[in-house]
């Protein structure tokens, strides 16, 4: 266990390069001891202060977190977020990322639900940029050579998921 600049705990947990961004993510969530629990990933610049700045943030439990490159800043798809284990289990069905997806849509279902249930917020002071947002500009990036194809698979599952309401089909890691 290690602190950083504002005192807090935090916990560096190497694995093997896995295919699927989800898997790493739950696994993550299932051996982490803190309350909240951040989606960011390696491709994910955070400005200063951003987590002190996010945790000072008025909430229910969900915080959506603002990308400074896209400007995408609404209520419904900010592109990274961070949530309570208590709302994890309550509203997510106790995972951090929905592990239906193989890298698209996760977040936008995550998101959807923290709309339906009334308790998204923005963390606005909280910035975290994506380094590449489009496929164009991730060349060399295997996840991305291989994104737009799972794109749109993804959607399918997506919509798929959504008429069928969002359901908890998926082993619980909290």
């Amino acid at each position: 266990m290690a602190l950083n600049e504002n005192g807090l705990k935090f916990k560096i947990v190497h694995c093997k390069k896995l295919e699927i961004p989800s898997v790493k993510w739950n696994m993550g969530t299932k051996i982490a001891e803190g309350n909240w629990l951040v989606t960011i990933s390696d491709d994910s610049a955070p400005h200063p202060n951003w987590l002190s700045n996010a945790l000072k943030t008025p909430n229910s439990g969900f915080l959506g977190l603002p990308d400074g490159v896209t400007g995408q800043r609404n209520h419904q798809f900010t592109p990274l977020y961070m949530a309570t284990r208590d709302w994890l289990r309550k509203y997510n069905g106790g995972v951090l990322v929905i592990p239906h997806y193989r890298i698209w849509y996760a977040d936008i279902e995550t998101s959807l639900r923290a709309q339906r249930s009334l308790t998204y917020r923005v963390a606005w002071n909280a910035v975290v940029e994506q380094l590449h947002t489009i496929f164009n500009t991730a060349p060399n990036d295997e996840i991305y050579k291989i994104g737009e194809e799972r794109r749109v698979g993804d959607l399918k599952t997506f919509e798929d998921r959504m008429s069928r309401g969002f359901p908890d089909d998926f082993e619980r890691v909290l």
